[in-house]
């Protein structure tokens, strides 16, 4: 097995765990540790993909002269409007990609995370690929 004949399919994470702008910080939270994820990805309003990483989850609880708890009731929407969350870019890539590729991209983005889409269909995720995928 080479690397030059393995595609993103071979290597991404299936069945992903999707945040929804409605849901609190405590539940993503929930969800993170309990996964042992990195990021979440998210579906903004105006229909794009963006990730919430376990940095800006840890970054907006422990916002200094804010209460931890009423930080966690806060919803993911109101937390990115207020600038609590800072969402992370998004690579979008097809599962026919190459690994080779797929890490030049890796490299070449503020994103340590590429999501994986169908040709042509953004609106659904289906798996996510990041470094520790490819090791």
């Amino acid at each position: 097995m080479t690397n030059d004949t393995n595609t993103v399919a071979d290597f991404m994470v299936k069945d992903v765990v999707r945040a929804e702008l409605w849901q609190p910080l405590a539940y993503l939270r929930q969800r993170m540790l309990a996964g042992s994820f990195s990021f979440l990805p998210f579906r903004r309003k105006d229909n794009g993909w963006a990730l919430v990483s376990d940095l800006s989850l840890a970054c907006a609880l422990r916002e200094n002269g804010r209460n931890r708890n009423v930080n966690l009731g806060v919803t993911l929407e109101t937390a990115i409007e207020s600038d609590l969350i800072k969402d992370d870019p998004v690579t979008p890539i097809q599962p026919d990609l190459g690994i080779g590729e797929a890490l030049e991209r890796l490299k070449g983005t503020e994103s340590r995370t590429l999501l994986v889409h169908r040709a042509g269909q953004t609106d659904e995720v289906i798996g996510i690929l990041t470094a520790f995928d490819l090791m």
